[in-house]
């Protein structure tokens, strides 16, 4: 069974290339910590408002979705990729 930790965030849409290079080194130190797979979306097309907290127009709804062995392995990912400094 894979466990997986998912979440949604909003991106300026004026600061994407920065998340771009964020979000590799995310991916690849959730990936050094055990993660399974590692999957993002991008919407353009969410109405504003309370759907995703913080998002105004013109920004992206990013989704990223990891899978996990185990929810252990959830949370060392989750410590280790808190190092990792959001733009």
């Amino acid at each position: 069974m894979a466990y997986v930790d998912a979440f949604v965030m909003p991106v300026l849409a004026r600061r994407e290339a920065d998340y771009r290079k964020w979000a590799e080194i995310a991916c690849t130190v959730w990936i050094e910590y055990g993660a399974l797979a590692y999957s993002e979306c991008r919407a353009e097309d969410v109405p504003e408002g309370p759907l995703i907290i913080g998002r105004r127009g013109g920004d992206r709804a990013i989704s990223r979705v990891g899978a996990w062995y185990s929810p252990q392995m959830v949370i060392a990912g989750r410590k280790a990729g808190a190092v990792v400094t959001r733009p």
